[in-house]
């Protein structure tokens, strides 16, 4: 659909991004813990300040 221009061509990038002191070193703490994405592993990751600079940067950018 794309080819016949009914939808805009994507472009993936994957951005990694630098954890803050204290986020790397809670992720890094309960890396040990079994179950450890239930025990907020996840949360520390998704939650990582530099994450969302990095989200609001690429959504300023690519507003129309």
């Amino acid at each position: 659909m794309a080819a016949q221009g009914y939808l805009a061509t994507v472009q993936c990038n994957e951005v990694w991004c630098s954890m803050v002191g204290g986020s790397m070193q809670e992720l890094l703490r309960r890396r040990g813990v079994p179950r450890a994405w239930e025990s907020g592993q996840k949360l520390v990751s998704i939650m990582n300040p530099n994450k969302y600079r990095a989200a609001e940067f690429l959504l300023r950018y690519h507003e129309v």
